[in-house]
């Protein structure tokens, strides 16, 4: 995995789509999980992910 941009300034978005887990839970404070193009899980990361 490459460097992430600098920090931005509060109140912007940044979608980061991956199958990297370990890396969502590392630069995520939220997340949406995914299934057949459905949103199944949306929330704090601990918790729409799936345990590691």
């Amino acid at each position: 995995m490459g460097t992430a941009p600098p920090p931005a300034p509060a109140g912007t978005a940044l979608l980061f789509i991956s199958h990297d887990l370990p890396a969502m839970r590392a630069l995520t404070e939220e997340a949406a999980l995914f299934d057949g193009g459905r949103c199944v899980r949306r929330g704090p990361v601990d918790e729409a992910l799936p345990a590691a």
